[in-house]
């Protein structure tokens, strides 16, 4: 699902399942003049959000291995997403270090 920063000019969250507020040492909705500042704060933000979804993966994993959720397809749904953005993110990294 595609959902558009509200107070920001472009972009687009990729989400997948419920969305849980990241905690973020700014207040401010978007970065604003932030990554011009530091653009380090882009990685720190995007690796914020994989952590997130990793929890959120595991939590889901745990419900259904307790038997709190029947449907296994959600979970296999958010694995596929967790891997492809993980996947994408590592090469982009790699393509960075050489």
């Amino acid at each position: 699902m595609g959902t558009p920063l509200a107070s920001c000019d472009g972009g687009v969250a990729v989400l997948s399942g419920a969305v849980n507020r990241v905690d973020s040492a700014s207040s401010k909705p978007c970065l604003d003049d932030s990554e011009a500042k530091s653009p380090i704060l882009i990685f720190l933000y995007f690796h914020k959000a994989i952590r997130t979804e990793l929890d959120e993966l595991q939590r889901s994993a745990m419900a259904f291995a307790t038997g709190q959720l029947t449907d296994i397809q959600p979970l296999f749904e958010r694995y596929h997403f967790v891997r492809s953005i993980y996947k994408h993110h590592s090469n982009a990294e790699d393509e960075v270090r050489l």
